[in-house]
């Protein structure tokens, strides 16, 4: 029966990738359907703490935009590229990871990427180089953004492992930047020079080059209004990493102590000290106290930590709103913006993908772990090829993460292995269909960035796979430090 179930969570993922967009998500919720209806699985529940992460996130990113920030950092890219042309495929994709870091999504590569074929074009350096590596540098940067969908995703599904925010920012930010600079250097001479190159040559002599893409000019007010919304959004991500790193400074609130039995306060009386729940500990004085207390009938609070997820939904809303109010950012404006349509796509996504996946997990629980457990404990680089498959498909990390993760938490793979594994769901470069993907082949006027003919040859193939396996390989090694 598994096996006919398992055919259903495949094919619908299979038909949600050939419709596309939020079809994916929606096919999922087809095979939720059958699973549910069909074969009798608990429908489970899908992944509400990861989507309100999500929202609050692209409500934010898309403020932005409207307000004119996305705008503003695309000119500040051209300054930089145009600063130093020669080094342009080393420049090029740091500037989009940096640019990928601080916002959250990829999709600011679609601004930045005719700035990078202009500028390398004009250096004489083949723009297939800095071009193909950039795509794969605004994927890598995901897995390292504190605002990204798939950290929140992981985040939230490791919090129980004791995985914080730092340690996944401590292994993931070097790793993925050490398999970003890997990539570039595996591109830095990639192909004949520009001027040699045959398809450059035609374009040139048929005058198919075309006119220079023109950037968005701010200017006076509005200039002023994109700035202070970017000046915004970079705080708010940098609280949230403050608060990531520090935890000391994260709001607190009293609680109520968790019903706690006469017997165990008795054996705390006797033995000296108790474990009142994982956070707290009480001396022999303290459980005479409470002992009291309980047989009085009176309630014990304690303090508790705001939760990190709590905490970006709070001021990400927030950073939205002050741009609204301040910078001129509408609210139809930010519901038109691409970065909301992109949010609503990830959002739909997420939640078919998630939700059919526990529903098939749980269901079979214990006969995928009986029969999976130990070859994963025995070779876990299979649950990093399974995670690099599934991304092909889905066309998204978060969705990757939170469809695949849960399951290697069950089957015993360690917290620090599968924080290492995060970069493996930037697979989706594999097949040459992914929109920053066909968008570099686009802006690139040579022809030099291009999808091969035997498909898989294509431009990002080697930088893709290069930048990747550098950054699983650095991040199981810094994981052994961080964790």
């Amino acid at each position: 029966m598994i096996w006919l179930e398992l055919a259903v969570v495949l094919g619908a993922i299979l038909l949600g990738a050939r419709v596309g967009g939020v079809g994916l998500g929606t096919m999922a919720a087809l095979g939720l359907l059958v699973l549910v209806f069909g074969f009798g699985l608990p429908p489970s529940s899908p992944p509400g703490a990861v989507l309100a992460i999500v929202v609050a996130v692209v409500t934010a990113a898309a403020t932005l935009e409207a307000a004119g920030g996305m705008d503003l950092l695309v000119l500040v890219a051209d300054r930089v590229l145009r600063a130093h042309p020669r080094s342009i495929t080393l420049i090029a994709p740091i500037v989009a990871y940096v640019f990928t870091f601080c916002t959250g999504t990829g999709h600011v590569a679609y601004s930045i990427l005719p700035v990078i074929a202009e500028v390398s074009r004009k250096a004489g350096i083949r723009p297939e180089r800095p071009m193909s590596i950039s795509v794969i540098a605004s994927q890598q940067a995901i897995t390292a953004s504190p605002l990204a969908a798939a950290t929140a995703a992981l985040l939230t599904i490791l919090d129980d492992q004791g995985v914080t925010l730092t340690k996944i920012l401590l292994v993931c930010i070097p790793s993925t930047l050490i398999g970003v600079i890997a990539g570039a250097l595996s591109v830095w001479k990639k192909g004949v020079e520009l001027e040699n190159d045959p398809e450059y040559k035609r374009r040139l002599a048929a005058g198919e080059m075309g006119e220079e893409v023109a950037l968005k000019q701010l200017e006076g007010p509005a200039r002023k209004r994109a700035a202070w919304a970017v000046g915004i959004f970079l705080f708010a991500a940098a609280s949230i990493v403050a608060f990531g790193v520090f935890p000391t400074l994260r709001p607190t609130h009293s609680a109520p102590i968790p019903a706690v039995s006469i017997e165990k306060l008795q054996s705390a009386i006797s033995t000296g000290a108790a474990d009142m729940n994982k956070d707290n500990v009480v001396t022999q004085a303290e459980a005479k106290k409470l002992f009291q207390n309980l047989a009085a009938g009176q309630m014990f609070e304690q303090r508790d930590t705001v939760a990190m997820n709590t905490l970006i939904q709070i001021i990400m809303y927030a950073a939205s709103a002050f741009m609204m109010l301040f910078c001129g950012a509408s609210p139809d404006a930010v519901a038109k913006s691409k970065v909301a349509g992109a949010g609503v796509v990830a959002v739909v996504s997420i939640l078919g993908l998630g939700w059919m996946g526990n529903c098939f997990f749980e269901g079979n629980r214990e006969l995928i772990l009986t029969t999976l457990s130990g070859t994963v404990q025995q070779h876990p680089y299979l649950f990093a090829g399974a995670l690099f498959a599934l991304s092909i498909l889905l066309f998204s990390q978060a969705s990757t993460v939170t469809a695949l993760m849960p399951v290697g938490v069950a089957l015993g793979v360690s917290a620090s292995t599968l924080v290492a594994y995060f970069p493996a769901v930037n697979g989706y470069f594999f097949l040459p269909t992914y929109g920053t993907v066909v968008a570099a082949v686009a802006f690139d006027r040579t022809g030099t960035t291009r999808i091969g003919s035997y498909v898989l040859n294509h431009s990002f193939m080697r930088p893709g796979l290069v930048a990747t396996i550098a950054a699983i390989l650095s991040g199981l090694a810094i994981s052994r430090v961080v964790f």
